[in-house]
């Protein structure tokens, strides 16, 4: 999955250790750590 790393503005393409998540107002989201600097990275995702 690719993800925004918006401290090292970049995109990271192939994460694959991410976590399927769900906000408190219901959205679905995939939930990871930039390889580069530790940064946290959100990504909304479906429901599936």
């Amino acid at each position: 999955m690719d993800f925004y790393c918006v401290k090292c503005r970049e995109h990271k393409k192939g994460i694959t250790n991410f976590e399927k998540v769900t906000w408190k107002n219901g959205r679905h989201a995939a939930k990871a750590v930039c390889p580069d600097c530790g940064t946290n990275m959100n990504k909304i995702v479906a429901a599936e």
